[in-house]
């Protein structure tokens, strides 16, 4: 799939499109750096499912820049595992970042950091 041209194309058709279903795309980090710029492009994309790709936590720390996204469905499926989460922490804008796992520091440190900064916590997926 080219992320860009899909995402290009679907925006120029339906201009109010505020989410995207890119799961189980075989997405690579390459794709995340070429979507990157098109989230600030379009910021009224506010919801991701990126889920069952191949990304890792290049991909994680890429998309934890952004500060558009409100909804991101990234860890299930992917080669990213908790501590790669951690610069979602700084992302104030970000409402719900379903994770797996069980109670360790850094998830409830995230789930924390969700919940005070929006109207959801981190959903166990």
């Amino acid at each position: 799939m080219n992320i860009k041209q899909h995402i290009e194309d679907t925006m120029a058709s339906r201009p109010k499109t505020s989410s995207f279903n890119l799961s189980s795309q075989n997405l690579t980090d390459s794709d995340i750096e070429a979507l990157v710029p098109l989230l600030k492009k379009y910021p009224q994309i506010a919801e991701l499912d990126l889920s069952h790709n191949k990304l890792n936590a290049k991909s994680a720390a890429l998309l934890a820049q952004n500060k558009t996204l409100r909804k991101l469905k990234l860890y299930e499926g992917n080669s990213i595992s908790i501590d790669d989460l951690r610069p979602f922490l700084e992302n104030s804008h970000l409402i719900y970042l379903p994770i797996r796992g069980g109670s360790g520091s850094l998830l409830t440190e995230i789930r924390e950091h969700i919940k005070k900064n929006g109207q959801a916590a981190a959903a166990p997926v």
